[in-house]
């Protein structure tokens, strides 16, 4: 029986190793000053907040930021992605204070200028959020 463990183990390692979605939205993580450099070359910002333990931000990840088509239409932002899976560190406290983030996921979207132009929290299907981009893409907001 020790060495079945062992063994059975590593099947089942091999065996998840590919359920990853081969295609996702590439991430930089968060960090301000990205943000400001974003600013400075006057490139749109969608900023993701997620957990490690959150539901919903794997939802996310599985069904709306591997769809390629968002994968297509975020391709002209830049993408930050930040961990606030500590919830009581005193850098998810600052950015979660400093964005009004109140929960996980959050996304939000900024114009060239840095100017949050959406805000919101939850799982939104891909269809939903790729109406949402639509919408942003008036030449006045971004």
């Amino acid at each position: 029986m020790k060495i079945q463990l062992p063994i059975i183990a590593i099947i089942l390692l091999l065996a998840t190793a590919g359920c990853e979605p081969k295609n996702q939205v590439k991430w930089e993580p968060f960090t301000r000053e990205k943000m400001a450099e974003a600013v400075q070359l006057e490139k749109p910002v969608i900023a993701y907040f997620y957990a490690a333990w959150c539901p919903y931000c794997y939802k996310l990840k599985e069904k709306t930021f591997s769809d390629l088509r968002v994968i297509e239409a975020l391709d002209s932002y830049v993408r930050l992605k930040g961990d606030l899976s500590y919830s009581r560190s005193e850098e998810t406290m600052a950015i979660s204070r400093d964005y009004r983030i109140q929960g996980v996921p959050t996304i939000i979207l900024f114009d060239s200028k840095g100017r949050s132009v959406k805000h919101f929290s939850g799982f939104m299907p891909p269809d939903q959020f790729l109406e949402l981009l639509q919408s942003l893409n008036a030449p006045a907001q971004i």
